[in-house]
């Protein structure tokens, strides 16, 4: 018969052990599993009986459950809770706690080089390679392995397959009119972001109209081949493509706060002015001290902006501006000279 989790006094004393240093705790409530008392045997109203909250006698008689990640409040710890990887209870009292690492992962911590200490010993005090031994050994022998062998592919034989397939995926593109489609993509990703969230929409609404999904989706490739075709909110396009991908990368949940995106839309401005100023000079993108000013004067810029969140993200945020910079840097300079006409 399966015992229930113990209720009343019992549970009070094995939840509850104050004034106890961890040793004695433990010690306390394992001298209350072999031997509990109750102030009342409910069954049969016997007073201040014993109770015995697990069978060791007949461990069949008992209840055994395995939690995965079974959180238990700390309160007053440095943690508010801890969630163990699997967690044992008998008869709805844990018991053991069994946090599961990698093998490989154990290996490489305990070998950790540090001053004084060239590599890491693990002691095997239960036999466990032994064991392991055996169910690789019987695994090995089954046709489990077969199959697990079967499903596992070389990756020097997959990367060309992967291959042919990105360059068929270019080759599909280039036919419908769109040329190099990585940077063309990667030029602008704010604006083909939202792109792809049109798609998404129209295919929800549209996906049981094939003809009318055709043609919006048609619309839609028509505009993403024309491009960002001009700015917004008062910026010029080449601000308004980086103010769209700054926000995405420098701002929680990609939203500016209402009173920074006059400040915001004025640095993008001032930050496009330094890019047409100095990455046209010659082999800017392999000349790693030019680069290093200009990104010096970006972060100065982004410092002196005023915007809190930004100022925080500045070096993610420089890193960003000089990729999109680079991946948009015939059309930054195409922008600088027309300004000059």
């Amino acid at each position: 018969m399966a015992r229930r989790p113990p209720t009343g006094r019992p549970a009070q004393l094995l939840l509850r052990q104050p004034y106890r240093t961890l040793l004695e705790a433990n010690e306390a409530i394992q001298a209350l599993l072999f031997k509990s008392q109750v102030e009342l045997n409910e069954a049969t109203g016997e007073a201040d009986p014993l109770v015995q909250l697990i069978d060791f006698a007949h461990p069949e008689n008992n209840t055994f459950h395995a939690i995965n990640q079974f959180r238990i409040d700390t309160p007053g710890c440095v943690k508010a809770f801890i969630i163990p990887d699997i967690v044992l209870l008998v008869n709805g009292i844990p018991l053991c706690v069994v946090e599961c690492k990698w093998a490989r992962r154990v290996f490489a911590r305990t070998n950790r080089v540090s001053r004084g200490k060239k590599r890491g010993d693990v002691v095997d005090y239960i036999g466990l390679a032994n064991h392991l031994t055996e169910a690789l050994t019987i695994y090995a022998a089954s046709d489990e392995l077969e199959e697990l062998q079967s499903g596992l592919q070389n990756i020097s034989t997959e990367l060309p397959v992967l291959e042919e397939r990105y360059q068929r995926l270019l080759q599909h593109f280039e036919a419908l009119g769109v040329k190099q489609i990585k940077p063309f993509v990667n030029g602008d990703p704010a604006f083909f972001k939202s792109l792809s969230a049109k798609v998404d929409a129209l295919i929800e609404k549209h996906h049981d109209h094939w003809d009318l999904l055709a043609d919006q989706l048609a619309e839609l490739r028509a505009e993403a081949v024309a491009g960002r075709t001009q700015g917004d909110c008062g910026m010029g396009r080449e601000a308004t493509t980086f103010y769209e991908h700054i926000v995405q990368v420098g701002f929680a949940n990609g939203v500016v706060p209402e009173s920074d995106r006059p400040a915001l839309k004025t640095l993008m401005g001032k930050l496009v002015e330094v890019l047409q100023e100095t990455i046209g000079s010659l082999d800017f993108w392999m000349n790693a001290d030019q680069q290093k000013r200009v990104r010096g004067a970006i972060k100065t810029e982004i410092s002196m902006a005023g915007i809190e969140e930004l100022k925080t993200h500045r070096e993610r945020v420089t890193v960003e501006v000089m990729k999109l910079a680079k991946n948009r840097h015939d059309t930054l300079l195409r922008g600088n000279t027309t300004k000059e006409a």
